[in-house]
């Protein structure tokens, strides 16, 4: 046999070794549960879907349909080329299920062509059908069928959701067998359940081109899969006993729109019966929209801020929300997110220490717990201007905080006039009156154990503001059963423009997840905590922020350096005018325009300053970006160059020692 014939014969038999080798392995692992080399553990299930599944008291049929056919018709580029990717994800994903399930989890596909009955089934089912042509729909959903005959569906799976998608099947799982909807009431005098007009009332609003009522904040949509979501009227005297949450949202106390002495009252006996509660209070709340009237004036002297201060005392937390005429605002330059400056012009941005985006630690101090479940595996929590809580020294109850500032986080007074219009004031300027502390700033926390009424005197009288007579319910003066309550200091971080801020389609913040864990906490279903709380797509590029992070603090303490170099010379300048008269007025003059002249000297000095710094962080980022780049082009290269080499050589030394061997 020739040498090229060989050569033939051992590539043709490299190959089938190698196609043998992978089918083996597949085979083995798909046994296995699956060879998961992703660093997110993509493709392994969470111990909350393993629990939900070996939980499952009867099988369950889970059923994909995705338009295939449709897709490969129409051509795998840009957008479908990423649903047909996701989809690969989505039926190895499942496929682990029906693996984990031997024998409860039955996994079948369907491909919903035109006019054929896996279509129809899909009608059926309501899925979201996309058009790809003429006559030709587009299905990519799930269905959860039980024996019983229960269907739980996911109408379509969105390229946004990626990272949410084994949560919505094991929910599926579970709303398939064991959870009923249970009813959480929600109390706020903000419009976060929507308008109550009707469907066809909008339409004519939207034929006359009318403003048409928004509809539900997303937050509650969310909510809403899950749980009867019920308004509870402002002004309520009693908590229903058929509510098994309770949801207070901007609770605005002596206020129009706000609190009674009464509905407080009802809340303090909704807990003490055992009832659960999230609390959302702020110092200053721009989804506020009572505050928007006509005369801009009013609109900035209507009261934002929100407490329950004879609650919250109550149950071991203080809540500053005021100083005199400004808001005490909760803020940490380490977190702070990018606003719209317009100082800056069309594209300035400034970081806002009033804008945090919350990681889970910085240089070792936790700031999003990972012990409790409630805000286990968030990556990001986003809040806009919001309070703090202080734990009380004379509280009784557990109160374990979940997610926190660093320690170089503080508050500071904001005047309300500025946060009224903050996207056209100089956000450098309230930033730059920013002081950084040295104790960690609790913006959420949950509160367990037993707790006393804050009405030991009973009810309160409406009209005199005291305690009146009990009429048809007992009294209660402390806990029937451990209460379980979870406050936030931030109401906007649950608004469509804060929670929802999205990147590359995807969420940037874990807000609505933490609403999500806190109320499934709430019900006690900790295996769906665990789910949502896996790993995440994203990776952020944390060098690149803590550059930029240390070039603002830099720029920070050099225009505070100025501003206070300006208030100096302007003292120096106010007391030579003091002093002026007809006789020294000239010499005052010519004094006061050598300092004019030195103050414009070491401004001009201190800016330069100032771009030197930011040039530096761009010279620095851009380092950092041809690093990696070289690394690319250089570093696998030479790896499989060196490779190449010591097989060369291995194969050199081999017929070598052949070669020595053949002589002797």
């Amino acid at each position: 046999m020739s040498s090229s014939s060989r050569t033939i014969l051992g590539v043709l038999l490299i190959l089938v070794i190698t196609f043998c080798a992978t089918f083996i392995v597949s085979r083995k692992t798909i046994g296995l549960g699956g060879l998961d080399l992703t660093e997110a553990k993509l493709y392994t299930l969470t111990e909350g879907t393993r629990s939900i599944i070996d939980k499952l008291p009867q099988p369950l049929q889970v059923k994909l349909f995705y338009s295939k056919e449709g897709v490969n018709k129409a051509g795998t580029d840009g957008l479908l080329l990423e649903f047909n990717n996701y989809y690969f994800y989505v039926r190895d994903l499942l496929r682990a299920y029906e693996r984990q399930g031997e024998g409860k989890i039955i996994f079948s596909e369907f491909d919903p062509k035109a006019f054929s009955d896996s279509e129809a089934e899909a009608d059926r089912l309501k899925l979201t059908r996309l058009s790809l042509g003429e006559r030709e729909g587009f299905y990519f959903g799930i269905a959860v069928t039980s024996e019983s005959g229960a269907e739980e569906v996911i109408p379509f799976l969105d390229l946004s959701q990626q990272e949410r998608i084994e949560y919505k099947v094991s929910e599926a799982l579970e709303m398939a067998i064991h959870r009923r909807k249970t009813n959480v009431g929600l109390l706020s005098p903000l419009p976060m359940l929507g308008s109550d007009e009707s469907e066809d009332f909008k339409r004519i609003l939207r034929e006359m081109k009318k403003p048409v009522p928004p509809g539900p904040w997303l937050v509650c949509q969310a909510l809403q899969r899950n749980y009867n979501l019920q308004r509870v009227p402002i002004n309520a005297v009693e908590i229903s006993e058929e509510l098994d949450y309770l949801m207070v949202v901007h609770p605005k106390v002596n206020q129009i729109k706000g609190l009674s002495l009464e509905t407080m009252y009802a809340i303090d006996q909704f807990v003490l019966r055992g009832g659960k509660v999230m609390v959302f209070v702020d110092p200053f709340c721009r989804a506020d929209e009572h505050a928007r009237t006509e005369n801009p004036f009013q609109s900035m002297e209507h009261r934002r801020d929100s407490n329950l201060e004879r609650l919250l005392s109550t149950w071991g937390l203080d809540f500053a929300t005021r100083l005199g005429e400004d808001c005490m605002v909760a803020g940490d330059l380490t977190f702070a997110g990018r606003i719209p400056d317009p100082s800056k012009g069309d594209q300035g941005l400034t970081r806002f220490p009033g804008f945090m985006l919350v990681r889970p630690e910085h240089e070792g101090e936790e700031c999003i717990n990972q012990e409790n479940l409630v805000t286990q595996g968030l990556e990001v929590a986003n809040f806009l201007i919001p309070g703090a809580f202080e734990i009380r020294a004379d509280a009784t109850a557990n109160i374990e905080p979940l997610i926190m500032t660093t320690s170089k986080g503080n508050n500071w007074p904001v005047n309300t006039f500025e946060l009224a219009d903050l996207g056209g004031v100089d956000v450098g300027r309230l930033t730059n009156r920013f002081r950084e502390g040295s104790e960690q700033l609790v913006l959420a926390a949950e509160i367990t154990g037993s707790l006393k009424t804050a009405f030991p005197g009973g009810p309160p009288d409406p009209e005199l503001g005291g305690p009146r007579m009990l009429e048809d319910k007992e009294h209660l003066s402390e806990s029937l059963e451990p209460a379980t309550i979870i406050v936030v200091a931030d109401v906007d971080m649950i608004t469509n423009d804060i929670a929802y801020q999205r990147f590359n389609n995807a969420l940037t913040n874990n807000n609505q997840d933490f609403v999500l864990n806190a109320m499934d906490r709430l019900a006690g279903s900790e295996d769906l905590i665990k789910i949502r709380s896996r790993g995440s797509f994203r990776r952020p590029f944390s060098v690149v922020a803590e550059i930029e992070e240390e070039a603002d603090r830099k720029s920070i303490t050099q225009t505070q350096a100025i501003e206070a170099r300006k208030l100096q010379i302007q003292r120096e300048l106010a007391a030579l005018r003091a002093q002026a008269n007809s006789s020294n007025f000239g010499f005052l003059r010519a004094e006061a325009q050598d300092k004019q002249r030195v103050l414009e000297s070491e401004s001009r000095e201190q800016e330069r300053r100032l771009r030197k710094v930011q040039q530096e962080k761009t010279e620095a980022i851009e380092s950092l970006g041809s690093q990696v780049k070289n690394l690319n082009m250089i570093l696998v290269p030479s790896l499989i160059l060196l490779f190449g080499v010591f097989l060369g050589f291995f194969r050199y030394r081999k017929r070598r020692a052949l070669v020595l061997g053949g002589v002797s």
